[in-house]
């Protein structure tokens, strides 16, 4: 098991690593022409490779996963409060009753035509 495991990180790392690469290359593409630096798209993914192969090396791959648990942790705390008020069936019938005739209106981007809300107690119909 510890071998699929490995080559799946290995895998996940080489075309991550490729991916770095091709828009480094692209950027410096970009940018060489406006510069007069022909060696420089070159000269960066050299750089890129040379960084990128001896960071996790240092140690800095396993700070980098420790420190994204914590972030994943607070994205999904974050997007459980988020999705409980957002599907709250109360917020909807809020959000749609507060609008104003003016943001209903033709002239305006929020166009709503024979469009009705139903929620459990009351019945709003727009149109």
């Amino acid at each position: 098991m510890a071998i699929q495991f490995s080559f799946v990180c290995f895998v996940m790392y080489f075309f991550l690593l490729a991916g770095q690469l091709t828009a480094l290359y692209s950027f410096a593409g970009y940018v060489a022409p406006k510069l007069q630096v022909q060696w420089l798209p070159w000269g960066l993914v050299g750089f890129g490779v040379v960084s990128m192969l001896l960071y996790p090396v240092i140690g800095g791959l396993r700070k980098d996963i420790s420190t994204d648990v914590i972030q994943m942790l607070f994205i999904f705390v974050g997007a459980f409060f988020i999705g409980w008020r957002v599907f709250d069936p109360s917020a909807v019938h809020t959000t749609w009753t507060s609008l104003t005739d003016k943001q209903l209106t033709p002239n305006n981007s929020m166009i709503r035509q024979d469009c009705s809300l139903v929620t459990n107690d009351v019945d709003v119909v727009v149109g």
